[in-house]
């Protein structure tokens, strides 16, 4: 069974991701996730902690990339993959 984390960079996503996380978290194996809150003005980080996420926050904006290298630095797993906050891929 392969473990794998999911990173998901995320900028004022409040309306979106809760279904996302409901969907990864239907995986199986179910995967680590992270959230990187990008300095979000809305309650995204809020409801990716209480969908189980891991949540990073930067407290300014700093970019998808950013987001992608902090997430990965603290993967647990050697597989990662790569979601959209409002769930488009």
């Amino acid at each position: 069974m392969t473990n794998f984390s999911v990173i998901i960079p995320a900028l004022n996503e409040e309306a979106g991701i809760a279904s996302v996380l409901d969907r990864l978290q239907q995986l199986s194996p179910k995967p680590e996730i992270i959230v990187i809150d990008d300095g979000s003005s809305d309650k995204t980080g809020d409801i990716a902690r209480s969908k189980g996420a891991t949540v990073l926050r930067h407290p300014q904006p700093g970019g998808y990339g950013r987001c992608l290298k902090d997430g990965m630095k603290v993967a647990a797993h050697d597989i990662i993959a790569i979601a959209d906050a409002d769930g488009t891929y």
